[in-house]
């Protein structure tokens, strides 16, 4: 399945070779690399892109030892700031039409009739 994905035959026999002589309990539960990574990267501060992102990253660098006092979130967070800005929404994503549809009344009632009729006025 992975070959028809487009995955590398020589990645999979590595990674088939790696997890051959393990249990399948060490596999699904033992993550601790993962995990102690996890817990030593320090948390990233999201911003949207705008003109003034140089100062805010300066008067975040510039006081991210007041926050290194505080006894409570001292050892979670780094040593400087990890500041990423992510692009801010432009005239285009405002006027880009929705992929979503109204919902369209499937009663019987709206749906035109083919063929001839009558009115309801004539008897």
């Amino acid at each position: 399945r992975f070959l028809s994905r487009g995955y590398p035959l020589k990645s999979l026999m590595d990674a088939q070779h790696r997890v051959k002589n393990k249990s399948r309990d060490e596999l699904l539960f033992n993550n601790t690399a993962i995990n102690s990574e996890f817990k030593q990267s320090p948390p990233r501060i999201f911003f949207q892109y705008n003109q003034q992102h140089d100062s805010l990253r300066t008067i975040l660098q510039k006081n991210w030892h007041i926050l290194q006092n505080d006894p409570i979130i001292r050892d979670d967070i780094g040593a400087h700031p990890s500041i990423t800005f992510r692009k801010a929404r432009s005239l285009g994503d405002y006027l880009t039409r929705s992929y979503f549809s109204m919902k369209v009344n499937t009663s019987w009632l709206s749906q035109k009739s083919l063929g001839f009729w009558k009115c309801g006025h004539c008897k």
